[in-house]
């Protein structure tokens, strides 16, 4: 199956199987990951609507959890890897701790994606924990540190633990934003 997440102009009450009934957002509690069946190479496309932040970025109200094998993320843009307008980011009031996006699934296609961790807040301490096994990443760019109260020790853009990961032409991190002792 194909499902479409629309940041814009999707609505998470609709089915997300075109892009007409496209999503609004990735979000576990109530996105499409409660539909996607495992081990059946379902894909999830991230459709950006026009080239600004506010329309483009799936904006987490928590932790996103990638959990199932075999489901893959693309996004539907032009393919940019620096500021990739499929973009995934916390939103602006977001003051939790954990990672934006986990990965523990394994055998999954991330393609075409910008994560961005740029909150104003120190507690969010990731931005993309990879746990899982045999994915691949491709045309990424993984952003974490992307606001001055995240130069806090510990913080990073990129954790991996899983094995045999590939990441192919990706961009890890940011210049963006002055680093301080953190």
């Amino acid at each position: 199956k194909q499902f479409f997440v629309k940041p814009r102009t999707g609505q998470d009450g609709l089915s997300g199987l075109s892009p007409r009934r496209g999503l609004k957002t990735l979000s576990l509690a109530t996105g499409v990951m409660k539909h996607v069946t495992a081990d059946q190479n379902d894909v999830v496309h991230l459709m950006p609507e026009s080239a600004t932040y506010t329309l483009t970025s799936d904006l987490q109200a928590v932790p996103l959890v990638w959990d199932k094998d075999l489901v893959h993320l693309i996004g539907a843009g032009a393919g940019s890897p620096f500021g990739s307008r499929a973009r995934i980011g916390y939103a602006s009031d977001y003051v939790g701790t954990g990672c934006l996006f986990t990965l523990s699934a394994s055998a999954c296609l991330v393609k075409n994606v910008l994560f961005a961790n740029e909150v104003a807040s120190a507690n969010p301490i990731g931005c993309v924990n990879v746990t899982g096994e045999r994915n691949v990443f491709d045309n990424c760019q993984i952003a974490g540190m992307l606001h001055a109260d995240q130069d806090v020790t510990g913080h990073y853009s990129l954790r991996v633990s899983g094995g045999e990961n590939y990441f192919r032409h990706c961009i890890i991190g940011a210049d963006t934003i002055a680093r301080g002792t953190g």
